[in-house]
């Protein structure tokens, strides 16, 4: 799809849209170097650019209500390391906060919310990391029967 229709359908500008896409926050998104347009996968998804955390345990929350209304996610968005930003997925993968899914157009991976997500995301600060840690126990049990 084009900027145009890209922005029409997340109801944003033209300009936003190239912005994010000379950033390299829409997944997928080819530059045709003869034209100077962006191509965008129908799959693609707006990036989580609202309100987010920078520090500590308020960033898995942000992860999750980002997804939770259907925004990807990226290490960039949140100033962090791709690393550190993968340890915040894995835990909230492993207690199965949020899910991996595979966009069938291009391969690319993306996140949905599970029905942990929504009582993830009104957890107070101080009550996360408990939160995660009983979720990945409460697993493992159930894949060990």
């Amino acid at each position: 799809m084009t900027i145009k229709e890209f922005a029409l359908e997340k109801n944003v500008s033209d300009s936003t849209v190239r912005a994010w896409c000379d950033k390299n926050l829409i997944r997928g998104a080819k530059l045709n170097e003869k034209t100077g347009q962006y191509d965008i996968p129908s799959s693609a998804k707006a990036p989580y650019t609202q309100n987010r955390a920078y520090k500590g345990e308020k960033i898995y929350i942000s992860i999750v209500r980002a997804i939770m209304n259907e925004f990807d996610v990226c290490a960039q968005l949140y100033k962090i390391h791709e690393d550190e930003f993968e340890g915040y997925i894995d835990e909230l993968l492993e207690a199965g906060i949020i899910a991996k899914y595979i966009a069938k157009d291009t391969g690319i991976e993306y996140y949905r919310q599970t029905l942990k997500s929504s009582e993830f995301s009104k957890l107070p600060v101080n009550k996360i990391k408990a939160f995660l840690l009983e979720a990945k126990k409460i697993i493992s049990v159930n894949l060990s029967k």
